[in-house]
């Protein structure tokens, strides 16, 4: 289950985050300017667009009145499949070494 926290912050105000990275943040409504630790570049995002958050602490200011939502990015089908294959894989092997 996808852990996920949405946020609103007031045109002109900000807020400091810290989170398990990586996290992406997507804004629902609104504009806002994201800088986070170990990134030179500062991120302006506006309605719709989203960003991947690689640092565990990140500063936010909305430039508008604005709505965003930060949670942990989906795992891939592949990373999906594979960690079902080795559960069982580990099922099997651990049954055959204490039977019943």
């Amino acid at each position: 289950m996808q852990s996920e926290k949405t946020h609103h912050v007031s045109a002109k105000h900000i807020l400091s985050v810290r989170c398990a990275a990586p996290q992406i943040l997507r804004v629902i409504s609104g504009q806002v300017w994201i800088t986070q630790s170990h990134d030179a570049v500062d991120h302006f995002l506006k309605a719709g667009e989203s960003m991947l958050l690689r640092s565990d602490r990140c500063v936010i200011e909305a430039q508008l009145d604005s709505h965003f939502r930060v949670a942990k990015p989906p795992q891939p089908k592949w990373h999906q499949r594979w960690h079902h294959h080795v559960a069982s894989a580990f099922a099997q092997w651990g049954h055959r070494l204490w039977p019943g």
